[in-house]
């Protein structure tokens, strides 16, 4: 199939000239993305590992500030999905829980001087990250939301975009990884951010019923497997009040990929550590949003390249 389509792509781009220096321009900025993906570790761990005294002094120290603004729920018997075990996410070493300083890595060097700039994963280059969240933020259909459940939050990096947005909004992350939200309560400390993380599995959670008014889940479902991404799903849709809204950020399925992009994507499924990277793009989220029960679900693409990808969906009022 990938032969095949990569065949289709290439007698494509032969027959019109435009679209091969396009190819040309693709190329690079995907072999700069992979060179990227790899590097922020490559070079990272050192020099988080250089500093180390100086991230926790410096973040200690901010703390102080911001005493008791928000709080951190760890779960010791909380099983690890099937789907992360072994993974090393985006070539992560020893994935998410691998290396302790690895939010606080992201927060101090990867955000500000390589996220910001894009140029990484499916972002493309010149694309600030937390813009693109805000881009996502803006096309939820209300203007005012009380309460905010961040599905798969890792640290706090979405939950912060939300607090520019929603300032008075109650936010409440939830997430398997604990050193993504113990670095990430580190990060609210810091900034007086004031949310709720838990350790706890988005397909069960200790959410009460009816209780959110918007989910948002950013580059989440291309992680999980068809089954897990239903189960998901169907527990945003219990947590949610009637109205509520949810709202999925996530690179685009297979009908916003150009033919060279979904060879990439099959490609990155297993060599970039993304193992359920290849079924995302052919799922309808659509479609599984649809079955749970949502209503006025439409999906489409925001900013360069269809990416992110947004998944848009409301809960019956009824």
């Amino acid at each position: 199939m990938a032969a095949a389509i990569l065949k289709l792509s290439i007698e494509s781009f032969n027959a019109h000239g435009r679209l091969r220096t396009r190819a040309k321009r693709t190329g690079i900025i995907d072999f700069f993305q992979r060179f990227v993906a790899e590097a922020i570790y490559d070079r990272g761990i050192p020099a988080a590992e250089e500093r180390r005294e100086e991230v926790a002094k410096d973040l200690n120290g901010d703390e102080q500030a911001h005493t008791n603004t928000g709080s951190l729920h760890l779960d010791s018997d909380l099983e690890e999905p099937e789907d992360y075990r072994g993974v090393e996410w985006h070539l992560m070493p020893g994935g998410w829980d691998g290396y302790d300083l690895s939010s606080l890595m992201f927060v101090k060097g990867v955000m500000p001087y390589i996220f910001r700039h894009g140029g990484f994963a499916a972002v493309e280059v010149g694309v600030d990250t937390s813009s693109q969240r805000m881009d996502v933020l803006n096309h939820l259909p209300k203007d005012n939301y009380q309460r905010f459940y961040d599905c798969g939050c890792g640290g706090t990096s979405t939950l912060a975009v939300i607090r520019q947005k929603f300032p008075h909004a109650e936010l409440v992350g939830g997430d398997v990884s604990r050193a993504m939200l113990e670095g990430g309560h580190k990060v609210d400390q810091a900034l007086g951010l004031n949310v709720t993380l838990k350790q706890e599995d988005c397909r069960n959670t200790s959410e009460p019923d009816n209780y959110y008014d918007a989910v948002v889940s950013y580059a989440v479902f291309h992680e999980v497997s068809d089954e897990t991404a239903s189960q998901i799903i169907k527990e945003m849709y219990r947590i949610l009040a009637p109205g509520g809204d949810f709202i999925v950020s996530d690179p685009g399925p297979l009908k916003a990929l150009t033919p060279y992009q979904a060879v990439l994507a099959d490609w990155e499924t297993d060599h970039r550590e993304e193992p359920h990277f290849g079924a995302s793009i052919r799922r309808s989220l659509p479609d599984i949003m649809c079955e749970a029960g949502f209503v006025d679900v439409k999906d489409f693409g925001v900013g360069k390249g269809n990416y992110p990808w947004v998944t848009l969906g409301s809960k019956p009022e009824a």
